[in-house]
């Protein structure tokens, strides 16, 4: 019989020696990155056990009696080490629902992870969440590069813009977070959903994980366009993208796509560039279209919804 307990303190190790061997990886995953910012989001992380031995992860929080894997994250679902099954993952999520609805949670909210997270590529539990009647989907675009069969299409940047540039990492991340606070509040009227200073703390937990990347006009010297990336087991991530108004007009970002694309692309099986939606839900076809002339290629992103 499967037993949910709720995450405490006193399990941080456990829970991290599971996350750093489990199918899905994700260093977003472990102790550390989750409560960064816990004083914003009420930890309801859950551990699921099978004979005291401990077999799954949830991370979530709770908003009201709203359990949600996990709005400090980018994405969540169930976590596990290895496939077991079909049935078994059927009786994770009926356990988790029995768990929620004995502690009066009356809705539950679980934002999968993209398919080439996990290590077997497998769809067990996205397949048990959309067969379940009593789930509601939501889907959103996302946009992916599979660096092995990866060409860049001819002519997607001139190579004067590509000369013109000197691509380089950089440990100055204020001067990006200014510009990209500059264009959220301009364009999007928005802001990161990090802070600076949570960023500078995360990439003290995780220097070799969270690295800036930019390049910068040679004439001038000044910053032109970055990007902030995520880098996991098999996986790197654009967390944050940003151009400045002059890198914007000399296409600074394509010349930071290329070298992004052709400097990570031999250290990593796939490259994810994240979400293409605006905040209306409505597709945003012009970046989806920018990305797609890299050899870039979109897949949906699941949630899925159920009141208990």
């Amino acid at each position: 019989m499967i037993e949910v307990v709720k995450y405490t303190a006193d399990k941080k190790e456990e829970w991290d020696a599971f996350v750093s061997q489990s199918d899905v990886f994700s260093f977003l995953f472990y102790r550390n990155y989750i409560e960064y910012h816990q004083e914003r989001f009420q930890d309801y992380s859950l551990m699921l056990y099978d004979e005291n031995q401990l077999i799954a992860l949830l991370p979530c929080n709770i908003k009201n009696s709203h359990i949600i894997s996990h709005q400090g994250l980018t994405y969540g679902g169930v976590i596990y080490k290895t496939y077991t099954g079909l049935q078994r993952t059927e009786q994770y999520l009926n356990a988790i629902i029995a768990f929620l609805k004995g502690k009066n949670i009356t809705k539950l909210t679980i934002k999968l992870p993209p398919f080439f997270y996990s290590s077997t590529q497998d769809q067990t539990f996205h397949f048990v969440l959309n067969t379940n009647e009593d789930f509601q989907q939501a889907t959103d675009i996302g946009a992916h590069l599979y660096t092995a069969k990866h060409q860049f299409p001819k002519r997607c940047v001139r190579t004067g813009k590509l000369n013109a540039y000197q691509f380089e990492f950089s440990n100055d991340l204020q001067q990006f977070w200014d510009i990209l606070e500059h264009n959220l509040n301009t364009y999007h009227n928005a802001s990161a959903v990090h802070s600076i200073e949570e960023i500078e703390k995360l990439r003290r937990l995780f220097p070799d994980n969270i690295q800036l990347v930019q390049v910068i006009d040679k004439e001038s010297g000044c910053l032109h366009a970055g990007a902030l990336v995520y880098v996991s087991r098999d996986v790197v991530k654009v967390q944050y993208f940003a151009t400045t108004d002059e890198g914007r007009k000399n296409r600074a970002s394509d010349v930071l796509y290329y070298n992004l694309i052709r400097h990570f692309k031999d250290r990593a099986s796939y490259i994810d560039f994240g979400t293409n939606s605006n905040r209306d839900n409505t597709i945003n076809r012009s970046l989806v279209s920018t990305k797609e002339k890299f050899g870039i290629t979109v897949h949906p992103v699941f949630t899925y919804s159920t009141e208990l």
